[in-house]
């Protein structure tokens, strides 16, 4: 198995409950795919940071990994999921507000799909 991890920049856009709220967010993606290159592992992350309604700014960094080189949380996904269809994208978003803080405090958020109803749809 293959596990390409790619570290994007994005921003909210306004079908996502961050817009307005959040400036941007340097989003981790880890693909775990069989049979895939680089580019097709990435339009699978892209995919699926836009399934968020994220738009990515820009490609920071992209690697090859391991097993043993996941974060300790993501190795446990893994090997509770081997079932699962592949590619598989595993996504985590760290945010960042829109106005400047003093403070080093910061605010944890489930980001959840954006899915649009038929009545969305105009």
């Amino acid at each position: 198995m293959l596990i390409y991890q790619f570290q994007f920049r994005g921003t909210p856009t306004k079908g996502s409950p961050e817009f307005g709220v959040l400036a941007g967010a340097l989003i981790h993606a880890w693909v775990y795919a069989d049979n895939q290159d680089e580019a097709q592992a990435s339009a699978a992350a892209a995919a699926k940071v836009m399934d968020f309604a994220w738009r990515i700014d820009s490609l920071e960094q992209v690697a090859q990994l391991t097993p043993d080189e996941l974060p300790p949380h993501l190795g446990k996904l893994e090997s509770a999921d081997t079932a699962l269809q592949h590619p598989r994208v595993v996504l985590e978003f760290v945010g960042y507000p829109i106005e400047e803080r003093d403070d080093e405090s910061f605010e944890i958020r489930q980001v959840k799909p954006y899915h649009q109803t038929p009545s969305d749809q105009h």
